[in-house]
């Protein structure tokens, strides 16, 4: 699988965060508590806000699909193959081609897109919709010499495993972002363990939170703490990053939290600060 500019001999990842965190989404300022190396960026209409504030702290941008985006927000529907109508599926790819657009003009480090859809209705996914999609940006990612990073997804029945992603990172020369919380979600089927010894170089990025099954559709992406007990379903966290940096030797990890104010971003911080220090780092 070719590199494009990403440095294999790297010794640690870069830490950072998502604006997935923010709920007030202006409030760049909140996420310096992570004192981040990278910033994820999504769901934005307007990028020199984002440039600036980059620059300002020496912070590196990344973009999640859609960014730029002047559309009904949420987004609430993404749709690259035939869950969708024809109208969606050129939508999804025009909204992935703008995102890489943006990140060659910002130097971005990277762009995530989800793919399938983690909107129903589900349908077997042919060789020609994964054609139609990844031809249409894989080209015009490596024309900009811009990294395109596919991150898994769990709710469509026919596309989910390892080995189909897999088939993706070896026809396309496409690369992950790794969400362990949806991997986690398809245990005891699989694991994250499972797409960590599938995947390992493939992987370039990471997102990261904490989460169990029975809390998920509730909870969402929770806050990593020290006290969070694999016996009680959450994920080893120390033993997952363990794991990834050991066999993926990722370029970034991103904590993708759930929306929170600037007191509960400034507690969360700590938390990931106590487990690093006294679990991980």
């Amino acid at each position: 699988m070719e590199e494009k500019n990403y440095n294999p001999e790297h010794n640690s990842p870069l830490w950072g965060i998502s604006t997935s965190h923010l709920a007030d989404k202006q409030d760049f300022a909140s996420l310096l508590a992570y004192e981040p190396s990278v910033i994820e960026f999504y769901n934005y209409p307007d990028i020199d806000p984002i440039v600036k504030f980059c620059d300002r702290h020496n912070i590196i941008p990344a973009l999640h699909v859609p960014t730029p985006y002047n559309g009904r927000t949420p987004l609430t529907r993404f749709c690259p193959t035939a869950s969708g109508t024809a109208q969606e599926i050129e939508a999804a790819i025009e909204m992935t081609r703008t995102t890489i657009s943006c990140a060659a003009d910002i130097g971005a480090l990277h762009v995530v897109v989800h793919f399938p859809t983690p909107f129903p209705p589900y349908y077997p996914i042919t060789d020609s919709e994964i054609a139609h999609f990844f031809e249409n940006v894989c080209d015009h990612a490596n024309s900009l010499n811009v990294n395109l990073l596919i991150e898994n997804l769990t709710p469509n029945p026919h596309f989910y495993t390892p080995d189909h992603y897999l088939r993706l990172w070896n026809d396309y020369n496409l690369h992950a972002c790794l969400d362990v919380g949806h991997a986690h979600l398809l245990e005891p089927t699989f694991s994250v363990q499972d797409y960590i010894e599938n995947w390992q170089n493939a992987v370039k990025s990471v997102h990261l939170y904490n989460m169990t099954k029975e809390r998920y559709s509730s909870y969402g992406h929770e806050p990593i703490e020290v006290n969070q007990s694999e016996a009680d379903g959450w994920i080893n966290m120390k033993k997952t990053l363990d794991s990834i940096i050991t066999k993926c030797n990722p370029r970034a990890i991103i904590l993708e939290y759930n929306p929170m104010d600037a007191k509960g971003i400034k507690k969360s911080a700590k938390s990931w600060k106590d487990f690093k220090h006294r679990e991980f780092l």
